[in-house]
């Protein structure tokens, strides 16, 4: 821990390796988009052909959230789909030395009539160093995030099992790479400076022009529908931290516009529309899934919604 310190992974040699790639995009029209409405990052990591899993983000202006994951693996030709909303703080932003917070995270599985309940009480986060990582592809100035994770597992049949894992993990960021290496401890350790890893994986390559620090944050909220699925009318809300140009359109499926609820120039502020599933000819609409566009200065917003007759 400390300033202005260097780790060399420019050696390490890993055993039996899973090579992964990471597609960072738009949360919006990823394939899992509609589980996680208020992510706008999407972490994808493709698994050398097994399977996919989606690491949903928010950026906003002071912290970085992880809405939750999601995954698609095929095993024996079956394809099994998993979508966990989960909020967590994943850090306070702009990140600096010195920075410290809490995130928690609770999960429950039921299989088969067995419950697991995976409750990560509490992983508390320091950025207690900063320097230089040198990697075998090259040198990043990094941030190095020590995380003191306590795990919870209660698996309960007809009785439950108790079990609780306690390690240390530390994360190497970077501006232009976002993650540059991670390592986790072995259960039970407390010495800081561990010899041996349970894990251990490092940034073998990048491509792409758009570093993370490019995102930026957009000054228009769009929020699911409510209720959803509804019957009779629903309610759909925005917000403009700016005066824009704005329309909201609600589509059926097959892309056609079905109604316009606004086409305006709007100031900045809250603001709440109905629809009653009338059509813009003044019909009923069928039952399905619709979807509603919002469309500003600064691009469009979509989400999903159900209506039932």
């Amino acid at each position: 821990a400390g300033e202005n310190q260097t780790w060399d992974f420019s050696a390490v040699q890993l055993i039996q390796p899973l090579s992964a790639t990471h597609h960072f995009m738009d949360a919006e029209g990823s394939k899992f988009a509609s589980a996680f409405p208020d992510a706008n990052v999407v972490d994808r990591i493709d698994f050398d052909g097994n399977g996919e899993i989606y690491l949903y983000f928010r950026i906003e202006d002071d912290a970085l959230y992880q809405e939750g994951f999601a995954s698609e693996i095929t095993d024996q030709g079956q394809t099994f789909e998993v979508a966990r909303p989960d909020k967590e703080l994943a850090a306070t932003l702009p990140l600096e030395y010195g920075d410290s917070w809490t995130s928690v995270t609770r999960d429950t599985t039921v299989i088969q009539g067995i419950t697991l309940s995976i409750q990560y009480d509490s992983i508390i986060n320091t950025v207690d160093a900063w320097g230089t990582a040198s990697l075998p592809e090259r040198d990043y100035e990094v941030l190095r995030i020590r995380q003191d994770a306590y795990t919870e597992l209660n698996t309960t049949f007809g009785i439950s099992i108790i079990d609780t894992l306690e390690n240390i993990n530390y994360l190497w960021v970077a501006k232009d790479a976002y993650l540059v290496a991670s390592t986790s401890s072995v259960d039970g350790e407390t010495d800081p400076n561990f010899n041996t890893a349970s894990a251990f994986a490092f940034l073998s390559s990048v491509t792409g022009t758009t570093p993370t620090s490019d995102v930026g944050v957009t000054g228009v909220s769009l929020s699911q529908n409510a209720p959803n699925p509804f019957q009779s009318e629903t309610r759909i809300t925005f917000n403009l931290e700016d005066s824009q140009n704005v329309s909201l359109k609600i589509y059926n499926l097959a892309g056609q516009e079905i109604r316009t609820l606004v086409q305006d120039h709007l100031p900045s502020g809250a603001y709440t529309f109905y629809w009653n599933g009338i059509s813009q000819q003044g019909n009923d609409v069928s039952s399905g899934e619709y979807v509603y566009v919002l469309t500003t200065d600064e691009g469009k917003q979509v989400r999903e919604m159900i209506y039932l007759r």
